[in-house]
């Protein structure tokens, strides 16, 4: 991650976090990772459907929606990590080990910006 200090010239708050979590993103950018988010992101939409369902809240469209997402992130997704082999348990936990430690430091970041704090270096 490049070093900064404080709000870049013409960059907001909004701005600032932004580029801070690209960097992050940017860092990890692997096939692997990339298909291993998708896989996530995608049976968390799925599993929405499943708790909007079992709570019998009735928003079918919202329900037919985050389950057609996410079958198709989990579907495209899937031969990449199928293809990678190994321990998809060491992929992630390897994936939430990175992702908890830069969630905490954006944590971090969110409360410095609130405050209208500079960047520690």
């Amino acid at each position: 991650m490049r070093a900064r200090f404080g709000n870049v010239a013409g960059m907001d708050a909004k701005a600032e976090l932004a580029e801070l979590v690209e960097d992050h993103l940017g860092r990890s950018a692997d096939a692997s990772s990339a298909a291993l988010a998708a896989v996530i992101v995608g049976l968390a939409d799925i599993l929405s459907a499943f708790e909007d369902a079992k709570l019998k809240k009735g928003n079918w469209g919202t329900m037919l929606g985050n389950l057609r997402k996410g079958d198709e992130l989990v579907r495209a997704a899937l031969p990449v990590l199928k293809a990678e082999g190994g321990s998809g348990v060491t992929a992630v936990v390897a994936f939430a080990d990175r992702h908890l430690y830069f969630a905490g430091m954006m944590q971090d970041e969110i409360m410095r910006l609130q405050a209208g704090e500079s960047t520690l270096v």
